[in-house]
């Protein structure tokens, strides 16, 4: 009996030992599978920004045929810069008049620019600000047609390229600069957006004082204006602002577009 007893345990024992050893041996296999996926994820994302950093997203020609070329990189960084700028405007502007009842008025971004990689990054900041953009062609629209959009639209923002604030410049919308709303100045330059030093460098603000017609509306609707007076400037501009703006909802507008009539 002692015998059969001690062969009884010794195989039970050969059989733990197996079982643990199989064990073992499984969940080796298993983490090792597992840290392979990790690293081969890892590698995809690497391979991934390595990509966006060399790849074109936008190819460019100026006037005279020079031509630029930005990473999609370099376009997320210069959209996501002026989204920052444009957040700060609006930012500024909702702490000017307390809205009460008034809401949903101020989210059109009109953007006043001549064809140009400057487009683009400009209709991305919108979005990305949680606005509608609404694009007007620069080299075709005539001064009294942008302020009849402009006024018709609400707009409570204008984006536009500093070429196009030059007076001797051939599309010259210098007028621009004395409207009553933000009007955000971008740099043609675009290693002026990509610099360090962006801030001073990339953007400029012009601001006049509050539209009549925005105080009319104000007061009819139960609004009131704050007593302190807003810095429109860049020089206190955080670069968390964007996440003091509303997410926009499915329901909220994308864009807006004024055509003709043969293209309507």
């Amino acid at each position: 009996r002692k015998v059969v007893n001690t062969n009884t345990n010794t195989n039970t024992n050969t059989n733990t030992n197996t079982n643990t050893n199989t064990n073992t041996s499984i969940s080796t296999k298993t983490n090792s599978k597992s840290e392979t996926n990790t690293h081969n994820k890892k590698i995809t994302q690497e391979q991934k920004q390595n990509q966006d950093q060399r790849t074109n997203a936008i190819t460019a020609f100026d006037a005279i045929g020079n031509r630029s070329e930005y990473t999609y990189e370099e376009v997320a960084k210069m959209s996501l810069r002026t989204a920052q700028i444009l957040a700060h405007v609006i930012v500024m502007q909702t702490e000017l008049v307390s809205l009460s009842n008034f809401k949903g008025h101020r989210n059109i971004i009109t953007i006043v620019m001549q064809k140009g990689w400057e487009q683009v990054v400009a209709a991305l900041a919108v979005s990305r600000a949680q606005c509608a953009y609404l694009p007007v062609d620069a080299r075709l629209w005539p001064e009294q047609r942008i302020r009849q959009v402009l006024d018709l639209s609400e707009s409570c923002a204008v984006i536009t390229q500093s070429c196009l604030l030059d007076e001797k410049h051939s599309n010259s919308h210098s007028w621009l600069k004395t409207l009553t709303i933000p009007v955000i100045e971008v740099s043609s330059n675009a290693n002026d957006i990509l610099d360090k030093n962006w801030k001073s460098s990339g953007f400029h603000l012009h601001k006049s004082d509050v539209p009549k017609s925005f105080i009319s509306s104000f007061f009819s609707l139960g609004g009131t204006f704050s007593k302190a007076k807003k810095d429109f400037s860049l020089i206190n501009l955080k670069e968390n602002t964007l996440d003091e703006i509303p997410k926009a909802s499915p329901r909220d507008l994308a864009y807006l577009i004024y055509t003709s009539g043969s293209t309507g």
